[in-house]
């Protein structure tokens, strides 16, 4: 019963892999399948903007408006460094290390990166404001897709 499982899903990934479309979910009972096509160099919609925040929560975290140049030249997008499950809190119902509008530090602790059972912790890269969080917890990345994009705030200076 599980090889026949296994043939069917292993069918549906490779008919995806042929067709056109960019993503598939199928649900059956208990099993869900969900494949998304990724293409590199693409930045795939924001699941979490700092455009749904109130104006004031922006400002309060230290940033400019989201839609201004200066904040569009400061923002750098932080790649999933490999494949694996995205996960945004420590445990399943906990907070989230992260969230939009969220004051980071260089090296705090934004997800964990689940690959083969073995959880990698992946770290800001730089002093800033979360302003977008692209992936949706619980959900497969691969390398390079990017998963959050942070904005240098003013008293970080354009070098960190």
């Amino acid at each position: 019963m599980l090889s026949t499982k296994l043939e069917t899903v292993t069918r549906i990934i490779e008919a995806f892999g042929k067709s056109g479309a960019d993503e598939v979910e199928i649900v059956e009972g208990a099993l869900r399948i969900r494949l998304r096509r990724y293409v590199e160099g693409t930045i795939p919609p924001a699941v979490e903007t700092a455009d749904a925040l109130p104006e004031e929560a922006v400002a309060a975290a230290g940033s400019s408006p989201v839609g201004s140049p200066s904040a569009q030249e400061a923002s750098a997008a932080v790649p999933a460094p490999m494949h694996g499950v995205f996960h945004r809190a420590p445990a399943p119902g906990a907070e989230p290390f992260v969230s939009v509008g969220s004051k980071v530090q260089a090296g705090q602790l934004l997800c964990i990166l689940e690959a083969m059972k073995v959880f990698n912790p992946l770290s800001a890269p730089r002093a800033g404001v979360v302003v977008a969080i692209h992936a949706e917890n619980g959900s497969d990345v691969v390398s390079g897709q990017p998963l959050f994009t942070i904005r240098q705030t003013a008293d970080e200076g354009a070098g960190a």
